[in-house]
Order: structure tokens, then C-alpha cells, then sequence
């Protein structure tokens, strides 16, 4: 590893469905030259909160790399904040943990917001499998009770189309349509309206608008992806929408 390169890292919660994921990101859309290292942290944000506040409190002595380097399987011992030019971190809501918490998710939303920072944290709501939970948008079938947590993948594996199922068999059209879903999803989530929003919204605004029309009254979430949302984020609306 040349510590003159600069590499972008992912910080993924799983072990599995996000690292194919990002495979076929990296194949489909990040120029070869462009070198991204992916940290797998293998639990809940929850943990990775308590690994940055004590008694809800920030150590801004902390350094984010080292701690990923005791948590995590795969970080390469030489990367260090002077040859890492973005940070990505995804994780779920998974809002049935022992250790959940509102306040918990709104700081780390806080301290998460800016890729060349302390990095930008990506939430999926319930889980990563919302990814595969598309098609058709119904506005109760796009909902997902959080006491039914636990059993969400089984309920995306019966109601999602066999297109979605592998991550690893999405192509440049699938991404597509999966970004143009989960951007009117979010425009529904904003607005009542299944249409995209023509601007950035942050991803404290995402959770800010979950928690306030699903989560807090009605312990349910809108299921929403970050994978489509980062694309959008990363690329732009013109690589994915046509404006008439």
C-alpha cells in the first residue's frame, strides 16, 4: 500500500450482502483506478456508538481509524487518515437492538455528515435487504413494522421480484430503476408524493422525516435503502434521471 495513493473506504455493519453489493458497485461503476477498501465491522451502529461517546458524550480525542482497526477483520494496518480521501459508513436501522436509541442515531447522523470528514454514514431502513424489497411502490406494502424486525428478510424474500434477489446480478438498468424507486420513496417520505425530489436532502432529514412519520408514531419505517441513496449522493440526478 503506497502511502502517497489516496483510497476511499467503505464501512460495512455486514459481512455478506453488503460486501457483494459493493462488488458490483466498484465493477459497474467506479473507474479501476479509483482503489476502495472495505472495513467490515460486523455489528449493529449501536456498538460502533458506543466505541465513540461515553455517557453520550463525544471523545474528540478518538481516532475513527484505530478504532475500526480493532473492530474490524479487514483494515489494512498501513491506511491512515493522510491516504484516505473519503469515508463511507452503511448501516441499518435495526431498530429492534437491545441497544437502540433515537438520540443515538441522530448523533451519529450529526458526526457522520461529510465524506472527507469524520466520513458520511448511509442508514437502511429497517435493513440492507429494503435493497431487494422493490417493485411496484404501494404505500402500505412499503412499509415495515419494526416489532416484525426479525423477520423482514423472510418477508422480502416472499414479496420481492427474482431480479432483486442477487446483488451480485444487478446491472446498470437495475441500479437505475433502484435509485429512481428509492429517491421517490424519499420524496413520498418528505412530501406524501411517490415523485423524486429535484434536491439534496441530507441523511439527518431522512431519518428526521422517518422518525417523525413512522418510527416515533407509529414504530414502523418507510423501507428505504442508502446503497440507491449514496448512488445518487455520489453520481448525481443526471446519470439516473431524464428530465422532461
Amino acid at each position: 500500500m503506497d502511502s502517497k495513493d489516496n483510497y476511499i473506504l467503505f464501512v460495512l455493519e455486514g459481512q455478506r450482502s453488503e460486501p457483494s453489493i459493493v462488488k458490483n458497485l466498484k465493477n459497474l461503476y467506479f473507474n479501476k483506478d479509483i482503489i476502495i477498501i472495505e472495513a467490515i465491522y460486523g455489528t449493529v451502529i449501536y456498538h460502533l456508538y458506543s466505541k465513540l461517546f461515553t455517557n453520550g458524550i463525544l471523545d474528540y480525542d478518538l481516532d475513527f481509524l484505530q478504532i475500526l482497526k480493532e473492530n474490524c477483520n479487514s483494515m489494512p494496518s498501513e491506511l491512515n487518515r493522510d491516504n484516505v480521501s473519503e469515508i463511507y459508513l452503511f448501516f441499518d436501522h435495526d431498530a429492534h437492538a437491545t441497544n437502540a436509541s433515537h438520540k443515538k442515531i441522530l448523533e451519529m447522523l450529526q458526526y457522520f455528515n461529510n465524506e472527507t470528514e469524520n466520513g458520511k454514514l448511509y442508514i437502511s431502513y429497517p435493513m440492507v435487504e429494503a435493497l431487494r424489497h422493490s417493485g411496484k411502490f404501494n404505500k402500505t406494502k412499503m412499509v415495515a413494522r419494526i416489532s416484525d424486525n426479525k423477520v423482514y428478510k423472510k418477508r422480502v424474500s416472499k414479496e420481492s421480484l427474482g431480479k432483486y434477489i442477487h446483488y451480485h446480478k444487478y446491472s446498470i438498468k437495475t441500479w437505475k430503476f433502484l435509485v429512481r424507486q428509492h429517491t421517490k420513496r424519499v420524496g413520498y417520505l418528505e412530501k406524501s408524493i411517490f415523485k423524486p425530489l429535484w434536491k439534496e436532502i441530507s441523511q439527518y432529514d431522512i431519518y428526521r422525516d422517518e422518525y417523525k412519520r413512522y418510527i416515533h408514531p407509529k414504530n414502523e419505517v418507510l423501507i428505504i435503502s442508502a446503497f440507491p441513496i449514496f448512488l445518487l449522493d455520489y453520481f448525481g440526478y443526471k446519470k439516473f434521471f431524464t428530465k422532461k
